[in-house]
């Protein structure tokens, strides 16, 4: 939830409560704060009326950006990434109801979905019933949109014409990371299509099934740009409020997670973030090392070897007689059971690897200075898709 929401929902609570407060004096002590409490309400409810959604005006947001994604689509590179997001984002908006529809959609999760219930009761200060359900799905449709946004100004900001002059692209080290990127932003565009309302409607899933993956997009999106600059580009980075709130809850919920699921795995994570602010001349090895190694204690603890031998006897699944990681990840995602959802899961491992083997490899092997942007970007890149593999997979639990 953006910043602007999270204000306006405070001064909404704190007028709620208040409400809460005259009304009971009135009951014990007559009428004569009659008049504050109908002003205290009027107060609320024009709050409650001004926080116009934001997937309102999406439509035309992202038809305003056409121009600069044609110019960006002639650039060879960017070409696919490009049009996998824009057909997200265009699609994107066709999922954003209006009223009538969000009415429906709001007695169906009512009445069919557990999976909403949270996301329900957080906002039930400021409405109820029927109408706590529209806000809460009004809320998740805002974040969704807000996000791709950023995702794809990401990728328009990103200097494709200067990718091809770097060194890691010399070296053929960043070939495979960008094909393994498109892949993903191509299984983004499939899951977003695959929310239908005559196939699958978005609210037939938990709300991270739709509302992770455009964070997963952003952060791979934030590392491609950080790696297309070169060391003199490096500057003090002017992040959007919305992506410092995104930081701050990967990290505090990757936290809780963490120490839920094994604190040895917490520590790995916190090396490789107290090695970034360090001196040590051999940090930037460490870091990488940690991110890849609490990747992979984490799929051996959420999908371990006795859990997947139980859970299937496809020769396929095995190598070697152990799980491979495709299954491990089939089992994460096995009460999902959407495809779609599956195998953007997948290629969003597969990719983040392949960025971890880009870093591994020009740390060792090309002479190059990773920046602490770059290693930061990889740090945040990590913790979101720890993040959304740990919420994948405590929803199985």
């Amino acid at each position: 939830m953006a910043d602007w929401y999270k204000k306006h929902f405070e001064i909404a609570n704190a007028a709620s409560q208040a409400f809460d407060h005259f009304k009971r004096f009135e009951d014990l002590y007559g009428n004569s704060f009659h008049n504050l409490t109908k002003d205290i309400l009027y107060q609320e409810e024009l709050i409650k009326n001004s926080m116009t959604p934001f997937y309102s005006s999406y439509a035309g947001i992202i038809s305003s950006l056409q121009p600069e994604i044609d110019r960006i689509r002639d650039l060879h590179l960017s070409n696919s990434i490009i049009d996998s997001i824009n057909q997200a984002n265009l699609y994107t908006a066709t999922l954003f109801p209006d009223k009538s529809s969000l009415a429906i959609l709001a007695e169906e999760a009512a009445s069919i979905n557990r999976f909403w219930g949270a996301e329900i009761e957080a906002v039930k200060h400021l409405a109820s019933g029927a109408d706590a359900v529209k806000l809460a799905l009004g809320l998740h449709f805002d974040d969704i949109a807000q996000i791709s946004l950023l995702a794809q100004e990401s990728l328009l900001n990103t200097p494709w014409d200067d990718i091809e002059r770097s060194a890691l692209y010399r070296k053929n080290e960043l070939s495979s990371s960008l094909e393994s990127f498109n892949v993903l932003t191509e299984k983004y565009n499939s899951l977003v299509h695959s929310f239908t309302a005559s196939e699958f409607n978005i609210i037939d899933f938990p709300p991270f099934v739709s509302g992770l993956p455009p964070i997963e997009i952003l952060t791979s999106s934030d590392l491609l740009d950080t790696i297309s600059r070169d060391e003199s580009e490096e500057s003090v980075e002017l992040a959007d409020a919305l992506k410092v709130e995104i930081r701050e809850e990967i990290e505090s919920s990757l936290e809780e997670l963490l120490s839920y699921l094994n604190p040895e795995i917490r520590r790995l994570w916190l090396g490789a973030k107290e090695s970034l602010s360090s001196s040590n001349p051999d940090k930037k090895r460490h870091i990488v090392v940690s991110l890849r190694e609490m990747l992979t204690h984490i799929l051996h603890g959420i999908a371990p070897d006795s859990e997947v031998y139980r859970w299937s006897s496809n020769p396929s699944h095995y190598h070697e007689g152990r799980p491979t990681r495709e299954a491990r990840l089939l089992f994460v995602c096995r009460d999902i059971n959407h495809g779609p959802f599956e195998q953007f899961v997948k290629k969003d491992v597969e990719s983040h690897i392949k960025f971890i083997h880009l870093f591994q490899r020009g740390t060792h092997e090309i002479n190059i200075n990773f920046t602490n942007q770059q290693l930061r970007a990889l740090i945040v890149r990590a913790e979101a898709l720890a993040r959304f593999l740990l919420i994948t997979w405590k929803s199985t639990m």
